[in-house]
């Protein structure tokens, strides 16, 4: 059985939205037999105890980054904060 392992901050995604991130990736397995043993498990962690580029991440933080309301580091690279903004932007994070 294929296991879907999601790390999120707490309290960014709505339910709903918890919801629709386990369809997405259960859908995206390959072989429909395998899409019907698919366990998708989200684990929410604490804002703060993650981080990137060693600068930790608030649920705050990611808000304001999906509102573009946020200054990042200057020591964290232009790609990493792109590609963050990007994923959290397609996932229309509450802000």
């Amino acid at each position: 059985m294929p296991l879907i392992n999601v790390r999120l901050i707490k309290n960014v995604f709505a339910p709903e939205q918890k919801q629709q991130i386990t369809r997405d990736l259960t859908e995206a397995v390959e072989g429909e037999r395998m899409r019907g043993v698919t366990w998708c498990v989200i684990e929410e962690v604490k804002s703060g105890d993650w981080a990137i580029v060693g600068q930790p991440v608030t649920t705050g933080a990611v808000r304001a980054l999906a509102r573009g309301d946020l200054s990042l580091p200057s020591d964290q690279s232009a790609h990493v904060a792109k590609a963050w903004r990007d994923t959290l932007c397609a996932r229309r994070i509450p802000t």
